[in-house]
């Protein structure tokens, strides 16, 4: 996979989870072993030895070295921290061990976490220590957790025949990628002297990427690639970027979506607010394009406006309205899933119109509060360059205004 953005390789920075088996040992022996004890620690380690084995309780104890009154103890310290679970029937005992707790459970549970303190005496470094030793080492507050859910992977039925049963049926790949590869190699050696061993694997991601979501069919892809393909440039002979462009003016599917988008009808409303009057006088690829101070908007950004005019119908100035507010929300990113939650609100709230969405996506605010946080926030920037406009570089010279003695400042 790619950055649709960039059209460049996507970086994936692999970390381990705190879960992995082997790490088991080292698990007990940190946050486990002050807890149970030596004599615990013991029995564990000895009935993942014996495992799908069966033995009298008077020959393990004999084995471990231990009386009967230690052993049941250290059994049950076993018991109560979770580590194994103990089933009798008669006089037979099944012992199921359970997984020693990574860090990520084990330090978000109080009780374990106080009875290692306490096995510690209240040694609030010592305890420290083993913490940090096990804190997580990437940060993910400024990531967007995109894994698959098991509800996206499977479908779940109910039989008819039993109300109290599910069928479990793995998902069809529900994308359009009826575009085949070879066939676009056979349509390019007919039409270019481009040969398959001229494109990368990389190529061939991206060739496929944006006939299927362009709906360029074979033909027309072959005649796209001969015509942006620059012989002299060894390394990258393709600019992806100039392709895609090409492929959206020419491209008929891409008209019709991006075209409804600028030419969606907004309700006009009589209002003297200047706010109202922006959004109804840009377009919604214009305004991101304005607020990329220039840069053309991203496919992702493309796709997100055309969900907002083709999915939800929403009028071209009640997008940017909706552009405007996400930007705001989310720290100048945006995010679908977010949009969509702004979205789904303003259809249940029966939005119809750019006053009564601005009225439900601020909730309280009037328009009029919202316009005034917009000019309180250019006045604050056009304040701090007045600060910084106090010091003049002009050659070698440097003119310090310097403040009157009847001025206070804070320091």
């Amino acid at each position: 996979m790619y950055n649709l953005e960039t059209m460049e390789d996507n970086i994936y920075y692999i970390e381990k989870e705190d879960s992995n088996p082997e790490d088991y040992l080292t698990y007990f022996k940190d946050y486990y072993l002050p807890i149970v004890g030596g004599k615990a620690f013991l029995l564990y380690i000895s009935f993942k030895n014996m495992l799908n084995q069966k033995i009298s309780e008077n020959n393990l104890i004999s084995l471990l070295s231990l009386s009967k009154t230690d052993f049941l103890y250290a059994r049950q310290i076993l018991e109560g921290i979770g580590l194994i679970s103990t089933f009798k029937n008669n006089n037979n005992f099944l012992i199921l061990l359970n997984p020693v707790l990574p860090p990520s459970v084990f330090f978000n549970k109080k009780h374990l976490c106080s009875a290692l303190l306490t096995s510690l005496d209240n040694n609030q470094k010592e305890y420290d220590k083993i913490v940090e030793k096990y804190k997580v080492k990437y940060e993910l507050s400024n990531y967007e957790n995109v894994s698959a859910s098991f509800l996206d992977i499977y479908n779940i039925e109910m039989k008819k025949e039993d109300n109290n049963n599910y069928r479990i049926s793995l998902k069809s790949d529900n994308s359009e990628n009826n575009f085949s590869f070879s066939i676009f190699l056979k349509e390019l050696k007919k039409n270019s002297q481009i040969t398959p061993k001229m494109l990368k694997d990389s190529d061939q991601e991206k060739i496929e990427y944006l006939a299927n979501l362009y709906g360029v069919n074979e033909l027309e892809m072959a005649r796209y690639i001969t015509f942006f393909y620059n012989l002299l440039e060894k390394e990258h002979p393709i600019n992806y970027n100039d392709l895609e462009q090409e492929i959206i003016k020419n491209s008929t599917v891409s008209q019709i979506k991006f075209n409804n988008i600028d030419n969606n009808k907004t309700k006009k409303i009589k209002s003297n607010n200047e706010l109202i009057k922006y959004y109804q006088s840009i377009s919604p690829l214009n305004f991101l394009r304005e607020t990329l101070n220039g840069k053309e908007p991203s496919n992702f950004e493309k796709n997100i406006i055309m969900m907002l005019s083709n999915t939800y119908h929403f009028s071209s100035d009640m997008i940017v309205a909706i552009l405007d507010y996400a930007l705001k929300k989310d720290k100048n990113r945006l995010f679908k899933n977010n949009i969509e939650s702004y979205s789904d609100a303003l259809i249940r709230n029966g939005v119809n119109d750019i006053y009564t969405l601005l009225e439900n996506l601020y909730n309280e605010k009037t328009i009029k509060e919202v316009y005034k946080e917009k000019n309180d926030s250019i006045k604050e920037k056009e304040k701090k360059e007045e600060q910084l406009n106090l010091f003049d570089y002009n050659d070698n010279n440097i003119n310090v205004v310097i403040p009157s003695d009847e001025e206070d400042f804070d320091i």
